[in-house]
C-alpha cells in the first residue's frame, strides 16, 4: 500500500463553485483512471478507481481518493488524499515472475537474476507511484481550466 497526497490552489478573480470543480475533476479523473464509484457531496467526497489497463480483467492497482474542495471568494483549493493498494492477480504476477527468475538463475544463468529482480521491483514501484503523478497533472489541468 502507498499513500498519496497531494494539494493545488487554484487563484482566479470570480468565485468558483465546488460542482464546478467536482464535475471537471471527475471527469479528468475519469480519463485517467477507470473510475469505480464517486459518493459524496459537492465539497467533500470519495473516488474510487483502477489503472485503465487491465491485466486479465483485473487492474493493477486500486485507488482509493478522498477529495476536499474548499472555495472562496478569489481562490478555491483542492485537497487529495488516499492510498494506492497493489492488485492481487499484480501480486500473483509478480511472484510467478520471480520464481520464474529464480529457476532462470539455478539453470546456470545467474548473471541475469540481478537484472530480472531489478525489472521486477522496478516495475512494481512505478506502477504504485503512477496515480500521484497522474493526480499531479489532472490537478495541475484544473488550475489551467480554472485559473486566471
Amino acid at each position: 500500500m502507498t499513500y498519496l497526497e497531494t494539494s493545488r490552489k487554484i487563484k482566479t478573480t470570480k468565485k468558483l463553485s465546488a460542482a464546478a470543480l467536482k464535475v471537471a475533476l471527475a471527469d479528468r479523473l475519469r480519463s485517467a483512471f477507470h473510475v469505480e464509484s464517486v459518493s459524496g457531496g459537492e465539497e467533500e467526497f470519495t473516488v474510487t478507481a483502477g489503472h485503465k489497463c487491465l491485466i486479465l480483467g483485473s487492474p493493477p492497482y486500486h485507488v482509493s481518493l478522498n477529495i476536499r474542495i474548499k472555495s472562496s471568494a478569489k481562490a478555491a483549493r483542492i485537497l487529495v488524499d488516499g492510498k494506492v493498494t497493489t492488485a492481487e492477480i499484480s501480486k500473483i504476477l509478480y511472484g510467478i515472475a520471480l520464481i520464474i527468475a529464480l529457476f532462470i538463475s539455478m539453470a546456470g544463468i545467474s548473471l541475469f537474476f540481478p537484472a530480472i529482480l531489478a525489472l521486477i521491483l522496478y516495475d512494481s514501484r512505478r506502477k504504485r507511484g503512477e496515480p500521484q503523478v497522474y493526480l499531479e497533472k489532472i490537478l495541475e489541468s484544473l488550475e489551467t481550466e480554472f485559473g486566471d
